[in-house]
């Protein structure tokens, strides 16, 4: 599926993009593809657009799998979450999951409110001007680990201001973590152990 421009309500409406056995790709490069309050992603084959030309979308919530990468840019502040639980969505718990490389990128602040799973992957996220935050239910349950990508994975950071806060970091598991913030980094490895870069 080309994804040329696709517009819901910005507050009330939602995407569902599905390709069950192929890929989701940006069909006009830099121009924004998708407006709506949540949006889904679902690829089967090859991923969900490119590092060299991610989908460009103005939401609110985030939500996605693929086999292959999955690769966003967000002009606004926006979470990893649900959207329209039913609808396609398997479980109702894991935000993204991928085969492949995860890169989001937000304008402003990044909240994680379920899971990124890409195991023995990358993943890495951006908020530019703003922070990245964890909203896990239960920091002391594993299943609420924020981002996962095992011992042989690496999580990239990249915080225009704090990283987590007290009492609530980015819980993670990875082999390899590397960040860059002009506030606080507040980041607890759950599971590997870890070697910052």
């Amino acid at each position: 599926i080309a994804i040329t421009v696709i517009t819901a309500g910005a507050t009330n409406g939602d995407v569902i993009v599905s390709a069950t056995t192929g890929a989701i790709t940006d069909a006009n490069a830099a121009t924004l593809n998708v407006t709506a309050d949540g949006f889904r992603a679902v690829a089967g084959a090859t991923g969900v657009a490119t590092e060299a030309d991610p989908l460009e979308t103005s939401v609110n919530t985030i939500e996605g799998s693929a086999v292959g990468g999955f690769f966003v840019t967000n002009d606004k502040s926006a979470a990893v979450d649900n959207v329209a639980l039913g609808l396609g969505d398997t479980d109702g718990t894991t935000g993204i999951s991928s085969t492949g490389t995860v890169e989001i990128t937000v304008t402003n602040a990044l909240t994680l409110e379920d899971p990124i799973v890409a195991n023995g992957q990358l993943v890495a996220l951006t908020g530019t001007n703003g922070a990245i935050l964890s909203n896990s239910t239960d920091p002391a349950d594993n299943d609420d680990i924020d981002i996962n990508v095992g011992s042989s994975g690496t999580i990239a950071l990249r915080s225009g201001a704090n990283i987590g806060v007290i009492g609530n970091p980015v819980e993670i598991d990875a082999g390899t973590l590397a960040f860059t913030a002009t506030g606080d980094v507040f980041v607890n490895d759950r599971v590997s152990g870890l070697v910052i870069n």
